[in-house]
C-alpha cells in the first residue's frame, strides 16, 4: 500500500498543474477582477443616481408645497427674508459652501424666490457667496495642511473618497469646478485643493 501511495504521488508530480475547467474559471475571474473600476475613478454612476433622486425629491416637495400650502409658504418666505435680508442669504451660502457639512442651501434659494426677491439678485448673491466660500476653503486647507489632526482627517478622506485627491492632482482648478457640480459638499473639494497646494 505504501508503494502504491508513493507511485500515485509521483504521477501527480509528473502531471504538473491541473488544467481542469475549474482552474481556468478561477483564472478568468481573476482577470475580470483586474478590470474592475479603479477606486481613483470618479463614481459617476453613483453620483448620477444620487443627483436624480435628490432632484426628484426636491421637485415633489416643491409641487406639494405649491399646491397645498402656497399661501403659507409665501407668507413664511416673506417673513424670513424680511428678517435676514440679502446679507443673511449671502452668509448662509458662504457658510453652506465654506464648511464641510451635508446640508445644502437650495431651500433658502427657493424661499428667496417665493418671497419675490428678484431672481437676478438671488443668483448674484449665491454666486458671490459660493465663490468666496471656495477661496476661503482653499485658504483653510492650505493653512491647516501642517496640523496633525487635520492631516489625519485628510488621510481618512483619501481612504474613503480616493477619487477626490486624485482629481485635485490631475485636474487642478478644473477638478475643483468638476467637484462643484457633484452631489458632494463643495468644501471637501476646496479644502482638499488647498491642502495639496493645487494651482487654484
Amino acid at each position: 500500500q505504501l508503494e502504491d501511495a508513493e507511485t500515485k504521488d509521483q504521477e501527480l508530480l509528473e502531471e504538473g498543474p491541473s488544467t481542469s475547467p475549474e482552474t481556468y474559471a478561477f483564472e478568468v475571474d481573476d482577470g475580470q477582477e483586474n478590470h474592475e473600476e479603479s477606486p481613483h475613478e470618479i463614481p459617476w454612476q453613483r453620483f448620477a443616481v444620487k443627483a436624480v433622486f435628490t432632484l426628484i425629491g426636491f421637485l415633489i416637495i416643491a409641487v406639494l408645497l405649491e399646491v397645498y400650502a402656497k399661501d403659507g409658504v409665501t407668507h413664511f418666505s416673506k417673513q424670513l427674508m424680511d428678517s435676514i435680508g440679502l446679507p443673511g442669504l449671502f452668509i448662509a451660502v458662504l457658510l453652506g459652501d465654506g464648511l464641510p457639512q451635508p446640508f445644502p442651501y437650495v431651500p433658502l434659494i427657493f424661499i428667496a424666490v417665493k418671497a419675490h426677491v428678484p431672481k437676478v439678485q438671488v443668483f448674484a448673491i449665491c454666486a458671490l457667496g459660493s465663490y468666496l466660500a471656495a477661496l476661503g476653503g482653499y485658504g483653510v486647507g492650505f493653512s491647516l495642511s501642517k496640523v496633525s489632526c487635520y492631516q489625519q482627517g485628510l488621510q481618512r478622506l483619501s481612504e474613503s473618497q480616493p477619487w477626490l485627491p486624485d482629481l485635485m492632482h490631475r485636474k487642478g482648478a478644473l477638478g475643483v469646478a468638476i467637484a462643484a457640480l457633484m452631489p458632494v459638499p463643495l468644501a471637501l473639494a476646496t479644502w482638499t485643493a488647498g491642502s495639496f497646494r493645487v494651482n487654484f
